[in-house]
């Protein structure tokens, strides 16, 4: 037994594992049992990532495993039972030692009941030794005999957030949703690698309030995705924090984060919209989470409605639905043609179609004082305005001098 955890023969030994599920362990590079109890979060995954290899045949080159078809059910025990222990071993263990870190010295006075997990405030940090044990899970998982690395940079400096959604699938069990913007708005580098504008080095203490005594500093709004890039850097960047904290099966994860993608892909000017779709969404997977759902059966559910995804993408933006309040000058006529109207024709607003100016039914003459009216057989009818000295005077009245 090495830093409190057995090894893995010691856990093959107690599960009775044959001897081509040892070798077949081996083969995978699976040597010690924090490997083991690492590899996989459920037995979903489990079966994804060792189960379902064996029973097909794995092949390496020249290395094979093969079980027989009568042996199978029993080697699909064998190694779930090792899963099982080891779990339970490293779980043990990594508890113990952040107990070990945690804990105050028992010099004082001895402590009441532990807290209740509920009635907590949520940590802006992660527990000492979270962090480099989620890295070092995820980077232990190899692929074609390399081991993984996490891209750090997408979550650098949002830890905050980070241990937010720790702590609600760990411990609280009080899920609340992911936005698009929390982590674009606080981690350090942009997805192109240059340092992010939005994160500030310094927050200021201008906005405090009293809450139970305490002087305590409101919490910012959620920054909103206003381009199909931000809202896409935005699923990629959750789709990290949520692969990292195990909030689920990571290929469920990466499913569910696809389709985002998809979808805000084809809809690439309804930003504001999609980040309602998102949030909408995480409510829906965080609400039945709180009932015991898992994240794979919740995602499931929100991949394949999408009748809600079209309902809100037919929204309008909120600009629009101020700005069709007012009563705007659009269909109104111009007012007077100022000293050059004589010689520019009458315009009246044609509303059909997409709307524009067109010639009035009454034109005035080029040239001339007449004016010509358009009949409804498609000819010309012309009036001649007659001259002043044209009109007819009354017989009695002094004619005018010239």
């Amino acid at each position: 037994m090495r830093g409190g955890l057995p090894s893995l023969d010691d856990v093959a030994d107690e599960a009775a594992a044959s001897a081509v599920v040892r070798s077949y362990l081996k083969l995978r590079g699976i040597t010690t049992v924090g490997t083991l109890a690492l590899i996989a979060s459920d037995e979903t995954q489990l079966d994804k990532a060792l189960i379902t290899p064996l029973m097909a045949g794995w092949k390496d080159g020249p290395n094979v495993a093969t079980v027989a078809d009568a042996d199978k059910p029993i080697a699909h025990a064998m190694i779930l039972h090792m899963w099982n222990l080891a779990r339970s071993h490293w779980l043990k263990s990594a508890g113990n030692h952040l107990n070990a870190q945690v804990v105050a010295p028992q010099t004082a006075t001895p402590t009441t009941s532990p807290a209740d997990p509920k009635d907590e405030k949520v940590p802006k940090t992660l527990p000492n030794g979270v962090w480099s044990s989620l890295l070092n899970k995820y980077n232990s998982a190899q692929l074609h005999g390399r081991d993984r690395q996490f891209p750090v940079k997408e979550l650098m400096g949002a830890e905050s957030i980070v241990a937010r959604v720790w702590w609600e699938h760990h411990r609280s069990k009080l899920y609340t949703p992911l936005h698009l913007g929390e982590i674009l708005q606080h981690r350090s580098f942009q997805s192109n690698g240059d340092l992010n504008p939005l994160a500030k080095g310094q927050k200021k203490l201008t906005n405090l309030y009293v809450e139970d005594g305490s002087l305590v500093q409101k919490e910012e709004a959620v920054w909103q995705p206003r381009s199909i890039l931000a809202v896409l850097d935005g699923i990629v960047a959750a789709k990290w924090a949520m692969i990292l904290v195990q909030l689920g099966d990571e290929l469920d994860i990466t499913e569910y984060c696809d389709v985002m993608c998809q979808r805000a892909r084809s809809r690439p000017a309804k930003c504001e919209q999609m980040s309602l779709y998102w949030s909408a969404c995480g409510w829906r997977i965080a609400m039945a989470m709180r009932d015991g759902m898992t994240f794979s059966a919740a995602a499931k559910q929100i991949i394949n409605d999408y009748d809600r995804f079209a309902e809100h993408m037919a929204k309008e933006d909120s600009l629009k639905k101020t700005s069709s309040g007012a009563k705007g000058r659009q269909a109104d006529p111009p007012k007077g043609f100022g000293k050059s109207g004589k010689q520019k024709p009458l315009y009246r607003w044609a509303p059909y179609g997409k709307g524009r100016w067109g010639h009035s039914d009454w034109t005035p003459s080029q040239g001339s004082s007449s004016w010509q009216h358009r009949s409804s057989g498609g000819g010309w009818q012309s009036w001649q305005r007659q001259k002043d000295w044209e009109q007819p005077r009354p017989p009695n009245e002094a004619p005018k001098d010239k």
